[in-house]
Formats: structure tokens, C-alpha cells, sequence
């Protein structure tokens, strides 16, 4: 794995660009909304692309406590 994009930087990424296009828009007046709006949206974008983020890159990347084993299925705890 790119030691520059952990899954941890993967999400903030997402996250931040999500926000900042919603940002865009409603500071264009493409979006027509109010303070109050545009705060609980980007709230809730951020918990959505934070929960998906954790599910779907960070979740799957975490080595099982039981059974551990690398990529290519070789167990990384010496059998004894």
C-alpha cells in the first residue's frame, strides 16, 4: 500500500472534496439554501462519506485478530 494514501487519508480526501463542491454550489447560488442547511448537509455528507469510507476501505484492510493472514493467504503467526 502507498504509505501517502492510507485508507485514513483516502476518506478525508473524499470527505473534503464532497464538502467543498457542496460548498461551491451553494456559494454559486446553484443550490438555494440557508445557514442552517448548508450546515446540517454538510454534516450529514460528512457522516455518510465517513461511515462509507470505514465499511468500504477501512474496514476491509484491518488484519483479523484470529487467523491472521497476509494478501496471499500465508498466515503471519508462526505455526508452534
Amino acid at each position: 500500500m502507498n504509505p501517502t494514501l492510507t485508507p485514513t487519508a483516502l476518506g478525508a480526501a473524499i470527505s473534503v472534496t464532497v464538502k467543498a463542491v457542496l460548498l461551491a454550489l451553494v456559494a454559486l447560488r446553484v443550490l438555494p439554501l440557508d445557514d442552517a442547511q448548508v450546515a446540517a448537509l454538510v454534516l450529514a455528507v460528512a457522516a455518510l462519506a465517513d461511515l462509507g469510507v470505514y465499511l468500504g476501505v477501512v474496514r476491509p484492510r484491518v488484519t483479523p485478530i484470529a487467523n491472521p493472514k497476509d494478501a496471499d493467504g500465508t498466515p503471519l503467526v508462526r505455526a508452534e
